[in-house]
């Protein structure tokens, strides 16, 4: 299950933090699995030019593992996305500033 989670930074930290989760969760994950993306890649290619059964069934498990791993790299480019246009705004001057959060009071 995929879950939003948010939390409050400075605005003068959002550049750093973004760099953070660009390299974190795109460049690192993808310079680890290149090998095996290329490895499957390269299967899928070689099969689907003879798709017997037992090629079909390996294909599709292959797609699978590609397309599940390309969804999380995908799933986090939007969330720096969306990042990157909320502070664009801010810099802007787009965005209304926001009011300290205050704790609850009881009674």
């Amino acid at each position: 299950m995929i879950v939003d989670i948010s939390y409050s930074v400075d605005v003068e930290e959002i550049p750093s933090r973004l760099a953070e989760l660009f390299e974190k969760d795109v460049v690192k994950p993808l310079q680890n699995h290149d090998s095996d993306l290329n490895f499957f890649i390269a299967q899928v290619e070689g099969h689907l030019s003879e798709l017997d059964d037992h090629a079909i069934e390996d294909t599709k498990e292959k797609l699978y593992k590609v397309s599940l791993y390309l969804s999380s790299v995908q799933r986090r480019l939007r969330n720096i996305d969306a990042i990157l246009r909320g502070y664009q705004k801010c810099k802007l001057g787009l965005l209304e500033p926001q009011p300290p959060e205050q704790g609850g009071e009881d009674g």
